[in-house]
């Protein structure tokens, strides 16, 4: 105390006359957000928790905000519905058991602990029932080790995996297996990492080879899409279905007019969805395209003022009606086909042509495509 006293300045006339100021902020000026703080209890910062490790994540920015709401507790499961009384029954519309929470949904449900047991590292997930909800989430996200690599990109996948399965079969009545759901993950995650090409924490060797083409699974039909510019800045694009012997289905080109080339990429995926629908060929549905910026733009979304907004919306608009399970990223030479059917078209045309047997001009790219196979 008396060292204290020693080391304050008396007052000394010529400094002017004393001023009153406000010591809990450094510049001694009263701001209303300090007096908040002085007078407010000392607050949880386990929120603060949460928002650190959401934002660090490193994925998708659709997948942040959908575990965002998941710690929120902000999914319109049937107990928030009932809730906020805009549902009669807060039990669970599949099992009509036990009452659907977010956890119920997610982990506890025999279908999710079926799908967490056939995920790389995810065995133990269902059985990990101590500590609340929101703790598990943040274990999981912040969960890495030698073992499971990339853990947290997994996990949070198959959470919206889970979650997005429970919508498509209770409003559109889709129903996907265990083994398509897991299917579904593990390909969206290899995409993702296909996708993205910086940073140590993205690489990893994918779980499939993107220097041919590959068939899709059994019961599943693949969109292979492409897109090509003029040097003078005409657009096109092409696109082929082929079901998992790598048979052809169907198969499109059409000029677009003046668009850039992501645009293109762009139209080919959404006119294939098209495609698939009006001509209802059904079963479950992979997409490659060999453009990342394409793929990364489908998977985390856009601003409105981005040039791709429409695009992307409708597109991702249209899989809420489809049976799309992933966007693959592929390498160009896994894509050769509807690279030649988007470079087929003149952009005097201006309809889409659709090819329901293989055109000439494709026919040796089949062939090729389907000798890698074999």
């Amino acid at each position: 105390m008396l060292e204290t006293i020693q080391c304050l300045h008396p007052p000394i006339a010529d400094n002017g006359s004393d001023e009153i100021i406000w010591g809990p902020t450094p510049d001694g000026i009263f701001t209303t957000k300090s007096a908040f703080d002085v007078v407010s209890p000392p607050r949880e910062d386990s929120h603060s928790a949460f928002f650190r490790v959401i934002w660090k994540w490193k994925g998708p920015e659709r997948i942040r905000l959908f575990l965002w709401r998941v710690l929120h507790d902000s999914l319109m499961t049937n107990l928030a519905r009932f809730e906020r009384g805009l549902g009669p029954d807060s039990t669970c519309s599949i099992c009509r058991q036990e009452e659907e929470d977010i956890i119920h949904v997610l982990r506890d449900y025999k279908f999710a602990k079926e799908v967490w047991s056939k995920i790389p590292g995810g065995a133990t997930v269902s059985m990990s029932i101590n500590g609340d909800f929101q703790s598990w989430i943040i274990s999981n996200l912040t969960r890495n080790n030698q073992l499971t690599p990339n853990w947290s990109i997994t996990f949070a996948f198959t959470l919206d995996s889970i979650w997005h399965r429970r919508n498509k079969l209770i409003f559109l009545n889709s129903i996907l297996s265990v083994d398509q759901v897991v299917e579904e993950i593990r390909m969206r995650v290899d995409s993702f990492f296909a996708a993205t090409s910086t940073g140590e924490a993205f690489m990893r060797t994918p779980l499939f080879s993107s220097d041919h083409w590959k068939c899709p699974p059994e019961r599943f039909i693949k969109l292979n899409g492409d897109g090509a510019v003029t040097k003078d800045g005409y657009g096109s694009c092409g696109g082929v279905v082929r079901d998992s012997e790598g048979r052809f289905i169907i198969a499109f080109s059409k000029s677009l007019g003046r668009y850039s080339i992501i645009q293109s990429e762009l139209w080919a995926l959404l006119l294939g969805l098209r495609l698939i629908q009006n001509h209802h060929l059904g079963g479950q549905i992979s997409i490659e395209s060999d453009s990342k910026e394409a793929v990364k733009l489908i998977e985390e979304g856009c601003n409105r003022g981005h040039p791709c907004y429409d695009l992307v919306k409708a597109i991702n608009d249209l899989t809420l009606y489809l049976s799309v399970f992933s966007y693959s990223y592929i390498a160009r030479e896994a894509n050769l086909v509807a690279d030649k059917l988007a470079r087929h078209r003149s952009r005097l045309e201006e309809n889409m042509t659709i090819f329901h047997s293989p055109p000439s001009f494709i026919l040796s790219l089949l062939v090729a495509d389907n000798a890698v196979l074999i």
